[in-house]
């Protein structure tokens, strides 16, 4: 019940933050004067609002872990980003008792809120995420289940140009599902590190 509450209070102040969003300048003639002059309105890029981002690990040798996990961002404002993409993980581990490898697939929904004034390069952020995971604990042979795992947590931004920038969050998964490819035992909450970026187009 704690972590759903978290999570709830986490997507209402991202909403409260929406409220600020960007506001289209409008002509500011006189209507009673008859010598204003008319400004056409501004004509934004359909695309100007768009960026790509998303989070990939690649690791090689006895331990394989590979990572795509590509976004397509939304910029409500200079705050708020929203974005949802698709997520794939693949594992193999080879030792001297043998090797074992597996697949998790998916998707996720991510919303970021950047802090205003001076702690702009902070923000908060809430994940969630659907996947397709094996799962060991049921009796048929291969079986898989699909679960919801919500993530929430923080992070911070590097700028490298004027339209792209890396970043570092650490996340805490709340599902304490033992399925989850975070879980790490009951009510154990170890941070989750992921490493980004964020291009707009």
């Amino acid at each position: 019940m704690k972590r759903l509450l978290l999570f709830i209070v986490l997507f209402s102040s991202i909403s409260l933050c929406v409220n600020a969003q960007y506001v289209r300048t409008e002509n500011q003639s006189d209507s009673s004067s008859s010598h204003s002059r008319t400004v056409p309105p501004h004509q934004p890029d359909s695309w100007e609002h768009f960026s790509l981002g998303g989070n990939f690990s690649l690791s090689f040798g006895t331990v394989t872990y590979i990572v795509i996990a590509p976004l397509m961002n939304y910029h409500l404002n200079k705050n708020i980003v929203i974005g949802a993409g698709p997520f794939y993980q693949y594992e193999s581990v080879l030792d001297q008792y043998g090797s074992y490898s597996s697949s998790i697939y998916g998707a996720r929904g991510v919303g970021m809120c950047f802090l205003p004034g001076e702690l702009s390069k902070i923000f908060l952020q809430a994940e969630y995420d659907i996947l397709n995971v094996p799962n060991p604990y049921s009796y048929v042979p291969d079986a898989r289940s699909t679960i919801g795992i919500p993530l929430l947590g923080g992070g911070y931004k590097q700028t490298i140009s004027d339209n792209a920038y890396f970043t570092l969050a650490i996340l805490f998964d709340l599902s304490n599902s033992p399925l989850s490819p975070y879980y790490y035992g009951p009510n154990t909450y170890i941070p989750v590190f992921l490493a980004g970026f964020d291009i707009s187009l």
